[in-house]
């Protein structure tokens, strides 16, 4: 078994619990699944769990599954024995682990995912983040899933995770009341700043996040607002990100299209017909998109993988054959192979090579949190989102946000910059933990030293005659 470093795991209640839970985990006794020296890893998305376990039924209901026939108390619960049969060392979940972010939600997925045979690291998708209006903004993943940061950097040797949770727009009611999940300007900067650091080291690099980028996989054209406008300037900046660190990024993998494993999308296909993408299936690698004539898009790519998960949570689309996904990860190797498992019969279905830029490292096995983007925790309902400008309040308004921060190692923070124009932001208060399910401090205007963990409340007020942008926020620190 590979050990890993307790920052980053779905905890319970207690730290002691968490402990418990890895110490008789499958594999604790040094066996594993994969050769003892390498690492295998997990990977599935889109459980989106809308109730509680009921009726003797061992785990959570998923969201639009038939509660009378068991239907959609199966899906947890076949997808767990797949990964006790996988038997990994992590998982990756790529968000939509609420239907619509609610506390007892999170309550739901975290009984589901303490039960699982290794640590899981997940991120948000649109479903966990204000799904509807007076949605919490999310606050679960962190007071309840025990997660430090949203959207962070996880390593092992030289396997580099960049997981990536995307903010949320509402942009209305009725049809548009789902919004969209850009990446803002903010958080592509950071994003830039991390596949500098760890380019050119000899590191395999890997994106997790929740929507797929636009016109990369099957259905990536069409499926809930990765048509939106928004969302294809956000993919197109993060391809031309790509394509500069192509020779060190081996793969997006992505969730969010509930479609089926096995399925292309075909200009005939019964599901979008003719659209922007075509003749492509959800793995897609981008050198051979590259060096193909294609009639439909995509035409060119970065020279690197585009993985999309089948979603879980089958009964929100068409597909009927729910899937999981793992790769070992053997030293020395120059290639992954991606194994598609199907949770009803614990078949494998698909095998897909993943070519790696660098041979495989494990270094001494244990998975570590290297660094975090300053994310969201909490916000008033007035605050908006953007895709460019991060934070918007409406003229003559104000609005108080939350924002939450880890560091590897304890750090002293000097204070608080703020990039914004149309009004000004007051109350700057600072609270700490040594772990996000333990003690905090009260908030305190003081800036904290040696701190790990940090909450940020920021009060922001609108000039009367025009509204707020707020840029960037950034924590200084020494």
């Amino acid at each position: 078994m590979v050990s890993v470093d307790m920052g980053g795991i779905v905890r319970a209640l207690t730290i002691v619990c968490i402990i418990a839970l890895c110490g008789t985990a499958p594999g604790a006794d040094g066996s594993s699944s994969a050769d003892d020296k390498g690492l295998r890893i997990g990977f599935m998305t889109d459980m989106q769990f809308d109730g509680p376990a009921k009726d003797g039924h061992r785990f959570g209901l998923a969201e639009q599954g038939n509660p009378h026939n068991g239907e959609g108390y199966r899906i947890a619960l076949q997808a767990w024995q797949a990964m006790m049969e996988i038997k990994p060392d992590l998982i990756f979940d790529a968000g939509d682990l609420t239907a619509d972010g609610e506390d007892e939600e999170f309550l739901v997925y975290r009984d589901w995912m303490l039960a699982m045979p290794a640590p899981v690291y997940p991120v948000m998708g649109n479903h966990d983040r204000q799904h509807d209006w007076f949605k919490p903004y999310g606050r679960g993943f962190h007071t309840i899933l025990g997660q430090g940061s949203a959207t962070r950097t996880l390593k092992v040797g030289n396997l580099v995770f960049i997981l990536i949770s995307q903010d949320h727009i509402q942009l209305g009611h009725g049809a548009d009341k789902e919004g969209i999940d850009p990446i803002s300007s903010q958080k592509q900067e950071w994003i830039r700043g991390q596949l500098k650091q760890y380019a050119g080291s000899e590191n395999n690099i890997f994106l997790i996040m929740h929507y797929p980028l636009n016109n990369t996989t099957a259905f990536s054209d069409r499926w809930w607002r990765t048509d939106h406008p928004a969302w294809k300037r956000t993919s197109n900046e993060l391809k031309e990100l790509l394509t500069e660190y192509q020779s060190d990024v081996v793969a997006v993998f992505s969730g969010h299209v509930h479609m089926q494993w096995d399925w292309k999308d075909t200009p005939d296909d019964r599901w979008d017909r003719k659209g922007e993408v075509e003749n492509v299936g959800f793995f897609v690698d981008g050198r051979k998109i590259n060096s193909e004539e294609r009639e439909y898009g995509p035409h060119q790519l970065p020279e690197v993988h585009f993985l999309n998960l089948q979603a879980l949570d089958w009964p929100h689309g068409p597909a009927r054959e729910p899937t999981v996904y793992f790769a070992d990860a053997k030293p020395g190797s120059r290639e992954l192979e991606l194994l598609t498992m199907r949770i009803e019969d614990k078949k494998i279905v698909d095998r897909y090579p993943i070519h790696l830029p660098h041979p495989v490292d494990v270094g001494d096995g244990k998975l570590r949190f290297m660094e975090s983007d300053l994310g969201i925790f909490e916000k008033d309902l007035t605050v908006k989102i953007e895709e460019d400008d991060w934070l918007l309040i409406p003229k003559g308004e104000k609005g108080t946000v939350e924002f939450q921060q880890e560091w590897a190692e304890p750090v002293d923070i000097l204070g608080v910059t703020v990039e914004a124009e149309g009004g000004k932001h007051t109350g700057v208060l600072y609270k700490t933990s040594t772990h996000p399910l333990g003690d905090w401090t009260d908030y305190d205007s003081k800036a904290p030293e040696e701190a790990k963990l940090l909450r940020l409340q920021i009060d922001f007020e609108a000039d009367p005659g025009s509204v707020m942008r707020v840029h960037d926020v950034r924590i200084d620190v020494q």
